[in-house]
């Protein structure tokens, strides 16, 4: 019992894991339009991202502005 306990925690953890990446995803893609949203992703710190209770997403911002304004190429 303690074993599937551990095993249902940490497939929680990967899907949640998984979903909040899918999320940002789409978040750059609509809201900032990188030309490499991979790349972005990977500049991202994802500690720094948090899902609020109301569903949205802070940290986002605060990280892409300053990477929009030194490398704008970056976006489209």
């Amino acid at each position: 019992m303690k074993q599937l306990r551990k095993t249902l925690a940490e497939t929680t953890a990967k899907l949640d894991a998984a979903n909040k990446s899918n999320d940002v995803r789409a978040i750059l893609e609509r809201d900032y339009k990188p030309k490499d949203v991979s790349l972005i992703m990977k500049l991202l710190d994802h500690g720094k991202i948090v899902k609020g209770e109301d569903g949205n997403y802070t940290g986002i911002a605060e990280q892409v502005d300053p990477l929009r304004t030194a490398s704008a190429y970056l976006f489209s």
